[in-house]
């Protein structure tokens, strides 16, 4: 999982020069390798994650928790561009979220996959490829089932299904017993996995990987 991770962040790093907003849950684990990846650079606080799902995105709230999170209007036209990250397969999440914005504003709002079955969304075969070598000669659908693998590692939280204000703060809930699971919720494996990767983050060699990853040049289609 490393060397995808790392290959994706080089990627996303070179290829897009604005925020990068990833959805929660499935890209929690990159969230966190990418954070970690860019703690004391400029890049550092371009990379955000919003708990955003087929249960919530219809949500009334939806658009004050996305201000909140730092994706509002002002933010989108004042930037060069805005990448919304998501596993698979068709962006449906992320262009539920471009459709709350102006048309201006969605012209500077990009989309990348894991994934995508969609000609004019690009899969990330930077990350791909660790997974499969033989990525580049063939679709990147042929990895459904390691990508579905990815998305049901055991995560902190389960996903929500609407946006509470809270103290001020609008939060993701969940309501226990109605949503059908959706991958493993096991806070101790999860945090075991996050440590494992701010260990290897601090070795001296992690930055080395990821300068040659980023001259190695980008890896969609």
């Amino acid at each position: 999982m490393k060397a995808g991770q790392m290959g994706l962040l080089a990627f996303l790093l070179e290829t897009y020069s604005g925020p990068v907003y990833m959805f929660g849950r499935d890209m929690e684990y990159f969230y966190d390798f990418a954070k970690l990846g860019t703690a004391g650079s400029a890049d550092h606080d371009r990379i955000h994650l919003m708990n955003v799902s087929r249960a919530n995105v219809a949500d009334a709230n939806i658009k004050s928790y996305l201000h909140q999170e730092g994706l509002t209007e002002e933010k989108i036209l004042s930037s060069e561009n805005i990448l919304l990250l998501d596993t698979a397969y068709v962006g449906t999440m992320p262009t539920a979220v471009k459709k709350l914005f102006s048309e201006k504003a969605r012209q500077k709002m990009k989309i990348q996959l894991l994934v995508s079955k969609e000609p004019g969304i690009p899969s990330s075969r930077s990350f791909l490829v660790s997974l499969n070598p033989l990525v580049n000669d063939r679709p990147p659908l042929s990895l459904n089932s390691t990508i579905s693998a990815y998305e049901f590692l055991p995560r902190v939280m389960d996903r929500s299904s609407k946006y509470d204000l809270i103290e001020g703060r609008w939060h993701p809930v969940g309501q226990n017993g109605v949503l059908r699971p959706d991958g493993s919720v096991s806070k101790e494996v999860a945090l075991q996995h996050m440590q494992d990767m701010k260990a290897d983050s601090l070795k001296p060699t992690f930055q080395d990987e990821l300068r040659q990853k980023k001259s190695a040049g980008p890896t969609a289609h």
